[in-house]
């Protein structure tokens, strides 16, 4: 557990009362003030507010902390890079040892498929900069016309402009943002639990992978540049693709000259117990893109992996300016970030992450599957430490769900539509505390049926 609350002298209620002067994501603000919960301390998988209540940060703050607060390892490699080297831009061909130590780590963990990686501030960007990159890299190779990209409906690449243009939720989503970029094609995600062909898998010969191949005869394929998914759709419901969906995208991706760009930021570095969450469908994108996971959260950090054909096309003489990557960000390769990134990965490779995930994820499988005996549970999906709980979609039992369990001292995630509960444990969560996860979650989902049992006498 966390240790005893320390003394915070900047804790007080001015600090309280000054809390709006800080805009935060996704609240609204004018009652913000009086429901904020400040955070002081975490240690493992335990976070503490300033009034002394303790939390179990079920979602690795926002898929982040993978390896828990507090790591000494992690930390204790940051402070030793911050007194040596904190910073000195990628720009103009300099470079620093965390950066290429991390590409290194990147490559292995990655089952040495990937030698080259783009440094981001954060997944948002890696996404930005996959989709410049794969223009480009058309361009390069004198197919000026390949510039759409192909995404799925209730995805989410994350909140820039390209991100968020190549994104799929709902509409209201993006309504005060408009217009949005141009180039951006949708089809239906593979949700097999409400399947929107009304068809069951494998009856229905993957209609929604060969809606692909549809929409790419339709739009021509040589307007299209790239197919970017999630392998598991995440903030858009945690939808879990069936074990041949992507062999089959990939297949059609290939016939047509498309390269495929797949999202690992939720997915990458361990959370499904592998190196890149696409492995569970056997298939190698041209294009990764990475973030959260890979410095566990301790300092901003993304990555774009491409292959080598891939980066190949950007070589050229010295003096060709077009054929260069024009593209970066002042704090991309951050040395102190990548050492984050170092520690990370030198840390779950130490301590066999990867096969802890994979037997934590099937331990944690059947604790969940208990709860399908409540009525309102309708379905539980995931793989490896990434689950979804949906629930009856009446009466806005999700958000009622998910305020119980913050109530009882569980954080947790709400998807949008807001029908699923989503847990993301981090990674060194022991067995104990992972049941202790999915009684929590039965005592706020029991509670909410409660009350929907009351509201229909």
């Amino acid at each position: 557990m966390i240790k005893p609350l320390k003394e915070l002298s900047l804790v007080s209620k001015n600090l309280k009362e000054a809390v709006e002067m800080v805009w935060h994501p996704y609240v609204q603000m004018k009652d913000y003030k009086s429901k904020t919960i400040l955070m002081t301390e975490g240690e493992g998988i335990y976070l503490k507010d300033d009034s002394g209540k303790t939390y179990i940060d079920g979602v690795s703050s926002l898929w982040n902390v993978c390896l828990g607060h507090s790591n000494k390892e992690i930390t204790k490699e940051i402070i030793e890079q911050m007194n040596q080297l904190q910073f000195f831009s990628l720009f103009g061909g300099y470079s620093n040892q965390p950066s290429i130590e991390l590409a290194l780590l990147i490559s292995e963990i990655t089952q040495n498929r990937y030698k080259h990686f783009f440094y981001t501030n954060s997944g948002s960007e890696a996404i930005d900069s996959a989709i410049k990159i794969v223009r480009q890299y058309f361009k390069n190779k004198k197919q000026d016309k390949r510039t759409k990209i192909i995404s799925l409906m209730r995805s989410f690449h994350g909140t820039t402009y390209g991100a968020m243009s190549a994104g799929g939720l709902s509409p209201k989503r993006y309504e005060p943002y408009k217009p949005v970029l141009e180039g951006f094609v949708k089809i239906p995600p593979p949700y097999c639990y409400r399947c929107p062909y009304n068809k069951r898998h494998p009856e229905c010969n993957l209609v929604c992978a060969n809606k692909l191949e549809e929409i790419i005869l339709e739009e021509g394929a040589d307007t299209i540049a790239a197919f970017l998914a999630e392998p598991i759709l995440g903030v858009g419901g945690l939808i879990v693709p069936p074990d041949d969906y992507f062999e089959k995208i990939k297949l059609i991706c290939d016939k047509y000259g498309i390269k495929l760009i797949i999202d690992e930021i939720s997915t990458g570095f361990g959370r499904l117990g592998t190196g890149l969450g696409i492995d569970h469908w056997k298939v190698e994108p041209d294009i990764f893109c990475g973030a959260k996971g890979i410095s566990s959260g301790y300092s901003p950090l993304g990555v774009v992996g491409v292959s080598d054909e891939v980066f190949e096309a950007f070589y050229g003489d010295f003096n060709d300016e077009m054929i260069r990557l024009n593209h970066g960000f002042t704090t991309a390769g951050h040395p102190i970030s990548c050492k984050a990134g170092v520690a990370t990965l030198k840390f779950m490779k130490k301590e066999n992450i990867l096969e802890k995930v994979k037997q934590k994820g099937a331990f944690f499988k059947k604790q969940l599957e208990q709860l399908k005996e409540i009525s309102i549970v309708k379905d539980i999906r995931g793989k490896g430490l990434m689950w979804g709980i949906e629930l009856s979609d009446e009466f806005e039992l999700a958000p009622l769900t998910f305020q119980i369990a913050k109530r009882k001292g569980l954080i947790t995630f709400l998807t949008d539509p807001p029908n699923v509960i989503a847990i993301f444990p981090p990674f060194i969560a022991t067995e104990n505390e992972l049941i202790r996860i999915r009684e929590i979650l039965q005592e706020a989902i029991e509670l909410a049926e409660e009350r929907v049992r009351m509201m229909e006498e």
